[in-house]
This record gives C-alpha cells, structure tokens and sequence, in this order.
C-alpha cells in the first residue's frame, strides 16, 4: 500500500499562466487523500470542496491574508534603530550637494570624531521615542536617516517626515547638517522647500545659550526631538519671525488657524509623496504606517471638512467654519488617500460604502488601475484584493 502524501502548500495561480496547473495540484492532492480507502467498484469518493462551496473560497480568502500578514509582520518588525548598506537614494550621497561643505574626503576626521558618531549610533538605540525611526549606514559613518512621525493635536497628526542627516570632519565641534524631503512643499516655517532646516540648536537660527549647538553636551538624539517639538508642533505659524507677539490675539489666532489648514493640506500631499515612492528601506514602514494609520487620517478629513478645527484630536476639538477653498482642496486629496489607504490594506469599508451612496461606482476601477500602477510584485493579488474589498458594496446595484 502507497504512503499518503505529505500534506501540500497553499496553491497559488499565476494568472499568466491560467489555471490549469493549479487544478492539477488539487486535483493530485484530492486524490492522495482516498488512496487507502476501500470503496465498492464503480463508487467515486465524494470530494468534500465540491459539497461546501465555502470550502472552495478558502484559497482566495488565505492568499488576502497572506499579503496582509507580509505588510503586518514586516511593519511590526521593523526597527526603531538599524544599520544597512545601500545608500544612493541618500541627499548627501550625491557629491554636489556637499559643495561648500568640508566634507571628509577634503579633511580626514579625527579618531574622536569615529568615536563620537558611534556613541550617537548607541543613544538613538537606547533612547529613540516611539515615534522616530532612524538607519545609519555600514559604509558612511558620515550619514544617517530619519523619519519622525507627525504628533497629535498638531497639522502634522499622522504624517512622517523625512530628514537626511550629514556629520562633518569637524563634528561635534560643529552640529550635524540637515536635509528635509520636503517634495518642493513648504509645511513649516523652519522647513524651506529646498530641504533647509532652521534650528537653533543646528546653528542655522539664532537661539541664546543652551538653544545653540553644545559639543559636549548637545546630541543628534536632541536635534531629532527637537525638530518634533519645537518645529511640528500645534501651531507652526508663531515660528516665523515676528509672529509670537500675535499670539493670545484673535488676529494671530485667526492667522494661525489658516496657516493651519494649508499646512494639513501640505502633510497630506507629502504622505502621498511618500506612499508612492517611499525612501529606501523605509519601504515596509511606510506601507504598514499608513496601513495602520489610514482609518483615523480619514476620520480626521471628514471632520476637518465638516467644520472642526484643523489639529484638534477628533471628537474633543472646537468646530470652526474653514475655509471654502480648504474643504474643497481637502476633499480632492481624500480621494487620493483612499485609493492609496484601500490599496495598503486599511479599513476604509465605510468610506468605500459612502462612494457607492454618491454614485460613484467608477471608484472601482480607479482602485484597480492604481493597483496596476503601484503594486509591484503582488500586483495580481492586490487587484482581487481591491475587487474583494470593494465589490461588496458595487454589488448593490449603483447606476
């Protein structure tokens, strides 16, 4: 008498190659199952997939989770500090832009300075908070990246901002040089569009004291909190030159509640910047951030468009009337979001559910040709995912 088979494989069908393979395997396996089962002749086992046709969607509904867990288990492991290797995509891996810049090539550094950025490399990975991530280099002691997420109650609620970091020869002597990805925006007054941050304690704005660069005693873990802070914080607009004094005046209150909603508009914008082309090796992080976050980022939008204060934790904030320009501006983004939330994975059934009320039964196919365009690998999958996702909803018959 033959061995039973060894146990098979989840199938999974190529759908270049039609499923004609697939059905084989099945088949093979169904058939190993009976191979020592004493049946009458002319009597066929009953096969159980073909009795219960929920049984038969089971390889559908694992391949889903399959591609979900992959986002899941990659965004849950990924580290708040690491090294890695590759660094092309990195501003200050590109000569020209170190030009008037003493760059290590132009003056060897000092053991200390070694010694010095190795003791940063330990702090950010003892100290880092929840919200920053950081990657240092194998091959450039000189560079690092960081990702700081946007804090609640603030415009940036949500958002991850980007920051290249250079350490010169001269380090700690002189402070760490800072590149922002801004995407041509300029969502802050201490963030230019062309990447300059403004920061005292970087030298790049004035500050007295303990709020300028301290060799002995300022950090890189230091600049990154205070970039967090004092720079994203709840009302951005103060931080430009002169503007502290309005503040506690209805005029600079006002003014600031408009800076405000073009600054959320600016951070939306940047998060679909980064959710199409995520920097290198943040790629999983970015995917399952807003994954995560996706829900609670559209939350946010329907209420900001439904009069409530930009930055206010939803639900507890005061309702103001904004702007007419604001609603509609805001309103073309969420319909980007969605598409791209919906694609990583988020719970955005119920917003998918209110398109099918407007009538917008085309959503579909937008869903489906930006999964063509963004998902790489597992692009068959995350079309029938986005079919299975929404489907549900077209099926009630929208015209």
């Amino acid at each position: 008498m033959e061995q039973p088979l060894p146990s098979h494989p989840p199938i999974f069908i190529d759908p270049e190659l039609g499923a004609d393979t697939g059905e084989k395997d099945s088949n093979l396996v169904s058939a190993a199952k009976f191979d020592d089962t004493d049946l009458p002749t002319g009597v066929e086992a009953p096969e159980p997939r073909l009795k219960n046709p929920a049984a038969a969607e089971e390889p559908k509904k694992n391949k889903k989770i399959i591609v979900e867990d992959e986002i899941d288990v990659k965004y849950k492991s990924f580290k708040k500090f690491d090294t890695v290797k590759e660094h092309s995509d990195h501003y200050f891996s590109i000569p020209e832009h170190l030009d008037g810049v003493p760059s290590c090539r132009e003056i060897k550094p000092s053991k200390n300075w070694a010694k010095r950025i190795q003791l940063e490399w330990k702090l950010l990975e003892k100290d880092l908070p929840e919200t920053i991530y950081v990657r240092v280099y194998e091959g450039r002691m000189d560079i690092l990246r960081a990702v700081i997420i946007g804090a609640a109650g603030t415009p940036y609620h949500d958002g991850l901002f980007f920051f290249d970091v250079y350490f010169p020869p001269q380090y700690p002597h002189v402070p760490p040089i800072l590149h922002y990805h801004s995407g041509g925006l300029r969502l802050n007054p201490n963030l230019y569009k062309y990447g300059k941050v403004c920061l005292s304690l970087l030298n790049t704005w004035y500050g007295m004291g303990c709020e300028r660069w301290n060799p002995s005693k300022s950090t890189m873990l230091q600049v990154l909190v205070s970039i967090q802070a004092l720079v994203l914080n709840a009302k951005p607009y103060f931080n430009e030159p002169g503007y502290a004094r309005t503040t506690n005046t209805e005029y600079g209150e006002q003014k600031s509640l408009t800076y405000n909603e073009n600054t959320f508009l600016l951070s939306c914008t940047t998060m679909l910047y980064s959710l199409r082309k995520p920097p290198m090796h943040f790629g999983d992080f970015v995917a399952g951030h807003f994954r995560d976050r996706g829900r609670t980022i559209l939350v946010s939008c329907k209420a900001y468009m439904d009069g409530a204060q930009v930055g206010c934790v939803v639900g507890e904030g005061e309702f103001k009337s904004c702007s007419t320009t604001f609603k509609t501006s805001l309103q073309r983004l969420f319909e980007d979001l969605l598409t791209e939330f919906t694609i990583k994975g988020a719970n955005c059934d119920g917003f998918l559910a209110e398109k099918v009320k407007e009538g917008m039964s085309k959503y579909c196919w937008m869903l489906v040709l930006s999964s063509f365009k963004q998902a790489g690998k597992y692009c068959w999958t995350l079309v029938l995912s986005s079919f299975k996702q929404v489907g549900k909803y077209f099926s009630l018959g929208t015209h």
